[in-house]
């Protein structure tokens, strides 16, 4: 990404160098005048007015640097010659290409084709993190769905969305699919599906939302069939294991795994014996995930509706032995799949927390400690930020000021950006986010169509989630297409839907 967006500075600044005088002039006179320009560059000129009340300068620079093709797209974009003609479509194309081609790499680890190990699947993006590629996957399936309403390699288009949804099945991406609803139902009340018969378009305009109310009902589903209660734990506790030791039971701690109670019929001492007699990994060890190995233990025995004794050991198969070293803390990661093994995590995270639980590593729950914290710097800062430089130790404070149970390693800033932006910048940071969010409404001359507006949308969904433009991957996707899309004055449905065809 470094080189690529070098090389571009390298033709804008030749392309600079050998405009005429006049059209140079003109450009940049255009560009001035046009309030998209200050808008885009604004995200990036605040960053430089956050200095003026910054006392961890080191911080502040290498966020700055970071945050380099906020201002370096816009001005390419706006003052250079527009990117037309084949270059146009061949950028559209290979954006595409390189999408699917990533996943398909991506893809052949899980199945065997790329022999490389891998302890959680989300490592499988070994691009970029697998929530930005998520992302461009998604937005890639936006611009491969303007292909298909041209009726244009309809094939090759269905065979890459098919692509790109495996990808974030495989990887159990809740959010990618929420967002490629998203994109489908923009197609559907777009003008784009008009090469649908009225019929169809009416078919699956009602469909959505009964798939939508589908989905919710599934999960409802799925979190009563989690939480649900063996019924054999009904009856009074038994008080001793079978070699005599006293059974620890906790009442109070409900956290359950496949409708099993976890901290019910433990008996710690004969538990460890047989444990130390079947394995070289001491109980009191991690697994190979890094998680403490007596609590995978219990949890995976608890999953198979066995006691946490010496028993419950005996009755596990050497597979089984194997599976705990690995980490695998329940037998649902085995028999369940895709979006149903991620929502059995989520499940968990919360069970985990509502028991009073330390929310560290779990993605959904340790958020609300983020948002939490910055809710606590933004009290104290509203209107004026904390500075470029000061976010991170900003949340060390806080995190200590709201006694939170987050391991220091998982004391992390808020992965959402527009508190991010509140926090640093203050009200206008965050409205000035907006305001960027809002373009589309905004825009004179430009498309104001479905993948403009796609993207915005994509945009302003991962900002609620993500700190997205804190990474590179992030701010240079980000900085990127909004300039580019910003800056274009032609339509760019009817454009890019060529880019196939003339390619």
């Amino acid at each position: 990404m470094s080189v690529a967006s070098f090389w571009i500075l390298g033709t804008w600044f030749i392309d600079q160098i050998t405009s005429d005088a006049a059209s140079r002039r003109y450009r940049w006179a255009k560009a001035i005048g046009n309030p998209l320009f200050w808008i885009l560059t604004g995200l990036f000129l605040i960053h430089l007015l956050g200095l003026i009340h910054t006392s961890d300068w080191d911080y502040a620079f290498r966020d700055i640097r970071k945050k380099l093709p906020l201002i370096l797209f816009p001005v390419v974009m706006f003052t250079g010659r527009a990117i037309e003609g084949v270059s146009f479509r061949r950028m559209w194309v290979f954006f595409v290409l390189a999408c699917s081609a990533a996943a398909l790499i991506c893809l052949a680890i899980p199945f065997g084709i790329w022999d490389k190990e891998y302890t959680n699947i989300r490592s499988i993006s070994v691009f970029i993190s697998h929530i930005r590629f998520s992302i461009l996957l998604v937005f890639a399936t936006a611009v491969l769905l303007l292909w298909i309403s041209e009726r244009r390699k309809i094939a090759l288009s269905i065979a890459l969305i098919a692509i790109n949804i495996l990808f974030l099945w495989v990887i159990e991406s809740l959010t990618g699919t929420i967002l490629i609803m998203v994109v489908g139902f923009l197609f559907l009340i777009s003008g784009e599906a008009s090469f649908l018969s009225k019929p169809v378009r009416k078919f699956l305009r009602v469909s959505f939302p009964i798939a939508v109310a589908g989905l919710v009902t599934a999960i409802s589903y799925l979190a009563y069939d989690y939480f649900k209660l063996d019924d054999t734990y009904t009856e009074e506790l038994e008080v001793y294991a079978p070699s005599g030791e006293a059974y620890f039971h906790s009442k109070d701690l409900t956290m359950r795994e496949n409708g099993h109670f976890i901290w019910r019929y433990i008996a710690w001492g004969e538990m460890q014996q047989a444990w130390n007699g079947r394995s070289t990994i001491d109980l009191d060890s991690t697994d190979h995930r890094g998680q403490v190995l007596k609590g995978t233990l219990v949890r995976y025995l608890a999953s198979k509706g066995l006691r946490k004794d010496a028993n419950g050991v005996a009755q596990l198969s050497d597979h089984d032995i194997g599976l705990v070293e690995s980490g695998v803390a329940t037998v649902l990661e085995l028999e369940h799949s895709g979006l149903r093994r991620r929502l059995d995590k989520i499940f968990f995270e919360i069970s985990n927390v509502a028991n009073g639980g330390n929310p560290s590593g779990n993605s959904i729950t340790q958020r609300l400690e983020f948002w939490k914290a910055a809710q606590h710097i933004i009290e104290g800062n509203t209107l004026f930020g904390v500075g470029t430089g000061d976010v991170k130790t900003e949340f060390v404070q806080a995190y200590i000021e709201i006694d939170t149970k987050l391991d220091e390693q998982y004391r992390l800033r808020a992965h959402n950006q527009y508190l991010t932006f509140w926090i640093a910048f203050g009200l206008l940071g965050v409205l000035l986010l907006v305001a960027v969010i809002l373009m589309p409404l905004g825009v004179a001359g430009t498309d104001r169509g479905f993948l403009f507006t796609t993207f915005c949308v994509l945009v302003a969904l991962s900002f609620m989630t993500e700190d997205t433009l804190e990474t590179q991957a992030g701010v240079t996707f980000f900085a990127f297409f909004s300039a580019l899309f910003a800056s274009q004055k032609l339509a760019f449905h009817s454009r890019i839907r060529s880019a196939t065809s003339s390619t």
